[in-house]
């Protein structure tokens, strides 16, 4: 079931972490608009404080992108 409270605390919690890490957001905004196609790849890498380095990636097919695409549309039109 739908929890409609839950969404309003991940938005504080959202707006606490960008508060925190302002340049995160302008990386995301920067994604967002850069042409997402089949055969993009998308990288992420963590790296502990006792410096053990933990990565992956993927390699987007097209029904990856079309669900991109439509998360996108969702956020727009959450706002």
């Amino acid at each position: 079931m739908f929890n409609p409270g839950m969404i309003f605390e991940i938005q504080r919690k959202w707006q606490r972490f960008t508060e925190n890490h302002p340049k995160f957001p302008l990386f995301l905004r920067a994604v967002g608009n850069t042409k997402m196609e089949s055969g993009t790849i998308i990288e992420i890498s963590i790296t502990t404080s006792e410096g053990q380095n933990i990565s992956s990636n993927v390699k987007l097919n097209q029904e990856d992108v079309d669900m991109i695409h439509e998360l996108g549309e969702m956020m727009r039109n959450a706002r």
